[in-house]
């Protein structure tokens, strides 16, 4: 163990991070927060514990790593730990044959580096400065080192050797368990961190289920620190606090759009089954080439609200496989009268989908657009056909509408809870059981972000949009708010049972099936006089 020992924690944060099992996990704090000594306490301690173990410490920069990470493990890590094993800048070999690998990401072959690597531990500190796929490799390699020993009352708690949870993958051999761990500061909804930690990330339930958890401490929350540095620290303007003394996940100092909670919808059958047979359905798309294909569903209701209930979002695919999933995906509507061609009230598309100078030169003869491809009926399925029809792209007026739609209205009911005080746009959002609500239309939406200048030793946010950051989910989603869509059918007579009630009541309900019946027969009435049709 090393020779520093903490008599007690620095606040509750440090000692969830060392006390967290054998699952990815982050420690987001503020600046003096407590977090790199948390880590460092926790790596010895496994290294002390599982002779001959491997641990790598990682941090994208070397200059960092060796005059802040490195330094705080050389204040924790007594030479007695090391002094018959051996120390160089790279390496450090405990004397109970125990590796630890301090390395940095900043030379071209890093990647290269990581690949070969076999580990028992993974550290990564400041993980919002490494890249995705620099964690997912190293994630990889973790668990793979097999000549650790682990002590015998670790198997003792699972029944014996046996039934060891922990295997390698090639030769079934037992090793301890797989822990990959870091902090570092909070990030914007763009970041993969943000995307896989944060409570708020559309993507939360499946990063959960894998054991992905966070949490996040203050600087002020360290009984350790010096009360003139937080001081000063909290004498910087908002954006600072907010990133670096009291962390709040995304950054709120220059987001365009806020979705209030109201605005997520959990993907109740009921809800599902009321937008898709009752109210007008629409779709909209934003097309990419080389960037993901988007396109969502919309249902609207009689009371100006949209509810977005379905994403599509994939790349790197053909228009023709685009045309074909969309088709798929439209089957589920219109109450099961699907007669072999979705008919949709609209089907909205950004502007340049009918330009036919799409990837032309200046000699080149244009003769094709996005929209004949999509239109096209020589190579694909005649059922696939979607004829797209220009929206609005106008950035000052788009980010105006969204705005309206997605405020809080003082005097707009909600239409599931009922309650005062609602927005007008919603979005059913994606879960295991309903994977194809909305995940990263949500992600693209909060992400939109103000341009930002520096004046002197000053930052400002500017007028407009940052144009680098991701945008599908929410071009998608804008086509359709600016068109001004129109509202569903008129309310009826026999208002719809909503809140708790599942379908499975509304079937019991004579009222309700009169209702769907009439219904029916208009929606049939208005198919059949081809009003609407989106093929």
């Amino acid at each position: 163990m090393p020779a520093r020992t903490i008599k007690k924690w620095a606040n509750e944060g440090q000692q969830w991070v060392f006390e967290r099992g054998a699952a990815p996990t982050l420690l987001a704090g503020g600046i003096n927060s407590g977090k790199t000594v948390g880590c460092v306490i926790k790596s010895l301690t496994l290294l002390d514990k599982y002779k001959n173990s491997r641990l790598a410490v990682v941090r994208r920069s070397y200059t960092q790593l060796l005059k802040t990470t490195m330094e705080t493990w050389y204040q924790w890590c007594s030479p007695r730990m090391y002094d018959k094993g051996g120390r160089t800048e790279a390496i450090l070999t405990l004397n109970n044959g125990s590796k630890i690998y301090f390395i940095h990401l900043d030379q071209p072959d890093s990647l290269d580096l990581l690949a070969g690597l076999e580990l028992n531990f993974a550290y990564i500190s400041q993980m919002e400065e490494i890249s995705e796929k620099a964690f997912d490799l190293l994630d990889v390699r973790v668990g793979r080192w097999t000549g650790a020993v682990i002590p015998e009352e670790d198997y003792a708690q699972f029944g014996g050797v046996e039934n060891w949870p922990w295997k390698s993958q090639e030769d079934d051999v037992c090793v301890p368990p797989r822990y990959i761990y870091g902090e570092g500061y909070v990030t914007d909804e763009a970041h993969w961190l943000y995307d896989r930690f944060a409570e708020e990330s559309p993507n939360r339930e499946k990063w959960r289920a894998l054991g992905y958890e966070s949490k996040i401490v203050n600087s002020e929350q360290n009984i350790y620190a010096i009360k003139a540095n937080i001081d000063a620290a909290l004498s910087k303007d908002d954006d600072y606090i907010r990133r670096y003394v009291r962390p709040v996940w995304g950054n709120p100092e220059g987001r365009i759009f806020t979705i209030d909670p109201s605005s997520i919808l959990e993907p109740e059958p009921w809800l599902i089954e009321r937008i898709t047979r009752t109210m007008k359905l629409h779709r909209s798309l934003d097309h990419g080439d080389f960037a993901p294909t988007v396109c969502l569903w919309h249902g609207t209701d009689y009371d100006g609200n949209i509810f977005t209930y379905r994403e599509y979002y994939q790349g790197d695919e053909l228009i023709s496989n685009h045309r074909q999933a969309i088709f798929e995906l439209s089957k589920a509507d219109f109450g099961g009268n699907f007669d072999g061609i979705p008919r949709y009230h609209s089907n909205l598309a950004d502007p340049s989908i009918t330009g036919k100078s799409r990837g032309r030169t200046a000699t080149s003869k244009p003769e094709w657009s996005v929209y004949d491809d999509y239109t096209d009926t020589k190579l694909m399925p005649k059922e696939t056909v979607i004829r797209w029809t220009e929206s609005v792209n106008d950035p000052v007026a788009t980010v105006s509408r969204m705005k309206e739609y997605l405020k809080v209205d003082p005097n707009h009911i909600h239409p599931v809870t009922k309650k005062k005080g609602a927005p007008h746009l919603y979005f059913i959002k994606a879960t295991n059981d309903y994977p194809h609500g909305c995940r990263y239309t949500l992600r693209d939406i909060r992400a939109q972000m103000r341009p930002k200048a520096k004046i002197g030793d000053r930052e400002i946010w500017l007028d407009g949009r940052d144009d680098t950051i991701i945008d599908h989910g929410y071009d998608a989603e804008k086509y359709f708010v600016i068109s001004r869509p129109s509202l569903g059918p008129m309310q009826p007579e026999e208002p719809l049972p909503l809140g708790t009630i599942k379908i499975s009541d509304y079937e019991k309900a004579s009222e309700y099936i009169r209702y769907r019946k009439r219904l029916q027969e208009r929606r049939l009435g208005v198919a059949k006089s081809g009003w609407g049709m989106g093929g």
